[in-house]
């Protein structure tokens, strides 16, 4: 926000006092007692109360014909396209230059539901992850597709379809719940619903590893994976789960690190959920948890550098998305179910976008020096978490939650 000018307090400037000299002595008697004061211990602080700014989008794009709400989006690599999944599992291409719809991807293995869209880092393969599979079985299926020739080139399915009976009795259907990129795209992440990690060649198809939550004691215990991150050298990969995120080495298989959060947990006698991560481009971790908190990590030092409490309106999610009793995901309840949360830090590094559940709209924090974000609202768009994407240039961003908003961020 700009400083006031001089016209906005009627450009008029009082005229210097005519006895300077005490104003000088009244100064110099000032800091000398300031100086006493932090000697002894004592600090005094005056801050003007904090005045939240509001920023409307540059663009709503409506649905293309025959769409219907999006879910999900990504800007291409290059910064010309915006792809954007929608409630029917169609994936659909923005041109951002000519503001039109550019075509869409033809339907393929992957249909509904899909939980993420993907651009590989060099921008040649699209992935539509955790959809449903096309002959109707249940778990969730993941296609690659390349976008030169516009065919679905390799899929992904997470191998139990349904969560262990053990770890569930009630049968529930698994299906993935987060996925990403490798740095140098030639890896793919894909967390299940059944608090399992999958590592997959881009290339070859190959299942190469999976990553199981450690702390996952009683087999009759399920824990969900939240989210999934890659570090920017591609050597760690970030877990989210129910109880903690885990660090792991993706050199040695092995894990790395364990961060609980500091907040508490959202239940009795937890130790906080895990609801969303992401790594800014110098290594710092932004971790969203279910009490509306988002913390910044040192990972290497297992430091929580600086917390962010989300500006939350619990009346926004009375009514019919806060009934008593009621569970179900992305619902804040009176006797205090966890909050959802999304993060996503710019790509240059500067600014992380946050939204909470009951929040007033999409959150932008300047990571250096800002503890009040900017608040950024549309018509449509609605006080839960969904999926955040920032342009390459760090210049706009997006927000999907059956509406796409577009920002700019600057």
């Amino acid at each position: 926000m700009s400083e006031p000018s001089f016209e906005q307090f009627g450009g008029v400037l009082a005229a210097p006092p005519r006895r300077p000299w005490r104003l000088m002595i009244a100064a110099v008697t000032a800091v000398a007692v300031a100086v006493a004061l932090i000697a002894m211990g004592v600090v005094m602080v005056t801050a003007k109360p904090a005045v939240p700014r509001t920023r409307s989008p540059i663009a709503t794009i409506k649905d293309p014909p025959g769409g219907k709400g999006t879910r999900a989006g990504a800007f291409s690599p290059d910064g010309t396209i915006l792809a954007i999944e929608d409630q029917n599992g169609r994936t659909y291409f923005w041109d951002l230059a000519a503001r039109r719809w550019a075509g869409s991807l033809p339907p393929g293995r992957c249909r509904g539901g899909a939980a993420e869209v993907l651009f590989s880092p060099d921008g040649k393969t699209l992935a539509v992850i955790g959809g449903q599979r096309s002959d109707g079985s249940p778990g969730g299926i993941s296609c690659l597709w390349d976008l030169a020739s516009g065919r679905e080139v390799a899929t992904f399915v997470v191998p139990l379809g349904l969560l262990d009976p053990k770890r569930d009795p009630d049968g529930a259907t698994g299906g993935a719940a987060g996925a990403a990129f490798s740095p140098n795209g030639k890896t793919l992440a894909i967390a299940d619903s059944n608090g399992d990690t999958y590592l997959w060649d881009v290339a070859t198809g190959r299942q190469v590893a999976v990553f199981t939550a450690p702390h996952v004691t009683d087999p009759n215990e399920t824990i969900f994976v939240n989210a999934i991150a890659f570090s920017p050298d591609g050597k760690a990969l970030a877990v989210a789960d129910d109880l903690e995120t885990t660090i792991w080495d993706l050199a040695t298989h092995r894990v790395a690190a364990t961060l609980t959060d500091p907040g508490g947990g959202s239940e009795p006698g937890g130790s906080g959920e895990a609801k969303a991560v992401a790594f800014s481009r110098d290594g710092t971790l932004a971790i969203g948890d279910g009490n509306g908190n988002v913390y910044l990590w040192d990972v290497a030092s297992r430091r929580v550098t600086a917390t962010l409490a989300q500006p939350v309106d619990p009346p926004l999610c009375n009514g019919e998305f806060n009934q008593p009793n009621e569970d179900g995901y992305g619902l804040v309840e009176p006797d205090g179910s966890p909050l959802n949360a999304s993060v996503a830090f710019s790509p240059d590094g500067r600014v992380l976008a946050t939204k909470v559940d009951c929040g007033r709209g999409l959150y932008l924090w300047n990571v250096a020096r800002s503890r009040t974000p900017v608040t950024l609202t549309a018509p449509g768009i609605d006080v839960f978490p969904s999926p955040i994407a920032f342009s390459p240039d760090s210049a706009m961003v997006a927000n999907f939650n059956g509406v796409t908003g577009m920002w700019r961020v600057g």
